[in-house]
């Protein structure tokens, strides 16, 4: 029994003490009704951003009821409907304490009233979505706010006044819409959007240019023929010299006639390799013109054949 009174002796001195540490200080007192006159000065000229300003301030020492009903009324005449009720339900939930003044209770009751009264004053806007494919999910706002998927097609409080709204989705987009609405309206607005020619989550490709393989098939015979012509060319061209050496008498001898044949055959061999050397350049000119057009030239080939030379393919 003896704990429990001591328990509660303690429990009593604690919520004391919080109670004299949160209540402001005779110079906060002062400092919050000079903020007080100052914004109602300020309120009844019509400066009502002015006084809104004053009142926050006296309303962040004091925090009572009188000065949150002041907040709530400044936001009101500022149009800002949706704060002003905030405040002023947060205002009516105060509580009472015992030795309430009638200022404090006065405050509280005529708070509770004006945010009944507002409920019915805040437009609604609903927004409906159109052109948006099902799966493709569209980001909505109105203004700079964000509005949130699951309220799609449902009504949503905002102030009076004009307001703009807009929406994108993956591969979509939707033109911004501005609108006006006035205290009270309830009005639906339609949210249309239009392809626009990407599609959603794929990454532009780089374009690889793919080289035939003609090219390098024509390159590959133009070199062979090239070395071939130029090593058979040149021994043809040195047999010969060595022939004409030979023959400088009236009769040339039987091993410059076998010389002169071999020196004919090897011209005739470097004259084939050059041509084969020319087909090869053309075919792999051939190639690049198929590399530049987009084909890659898989069904097209260098013929080859016995007094023959040729390109057969499908272009």
């Amino acid at each position: 029994m003896a704990f429990r009174s001591v328990a509660l002796a303690l429990a009593l001195v604690m919520t004391t003490l919080l109670a004299h540490a949160q209540e402001p200080s005779a110079t906060d007192k002062e400092t919050a009704r000079q903020l007080m006159d100052i914004g109602d000065t300020k309120y009844d000229s019509g400066d009502y951003a002015g006084a809104l300003e004053s009142y926050q301030g006296a309303d962040r020492i004091m925090k009572v009821t009188s000065t949150g009903l002041a907040v709530g009324k400044a936001l009101m005449q500022l149009g800002r409907l949706i704060e002003a009720r905030d405040k002023l339900l947060a205002v009516a939930r105060l509580p009472q304490a015992a030795d309430e003044s009638p200022v404090l209770t006065r405050a509280r009751d005529e708070a509770k009233e004006l945010q009944q009264t507002l409920a019915d004053r805040i437009p609604q806007l609903t927004i409906s979505l159109a052109g948006v494919p099902a799966g493709v999910e569209a980001s909505v706002q109105i203004d700079d706010d964000a509005v949130p998927p699951a309220t799609y097609n449902l009504p949503r409080a905002v102030d009076p006044g004009t307001h703009t709204v807009s929406g994108t989705a993956p591969g979509y987009l939707a033109s911004p819409q501005t609108l006006t609405l006035k205290e009270g309206d309830r009005q639906t607005l339609v949210l249309t959007f239009r392809a626009t020619g990407a599609r959603p989550h794929e990454e532009p490709k780089e374009h690889e240019l793919e080289i035939s393989p003609l090219v390098w098939a024509g390159v590959a015979v133009a070199g062979a023929g090239v070395i071939v012509g130029a090593i058979t060319g040149g021994i043809s061209l040195s047999t010969a010299s060595d022939v004409k050496a030979q023959c400088e008498g009236t009769r040339c001898p039987v091993t410059a006639e076998e010389d002169g044949d071999r020196a004919l055959v090897l011209a005739h061999v470097s004259t084939v390799s050059f041509c084969v050397a020319g087909a090869g350049a053309i075919l792999a000119g051939v190639g690049l013109v198929l590399t530049f057009t987009g084909d890659n030239g898989a069904d097209t080939a260098l013929d080859l054949r016995p007094g023959f030379i040729g390109l057969r393919g499908r272009f």
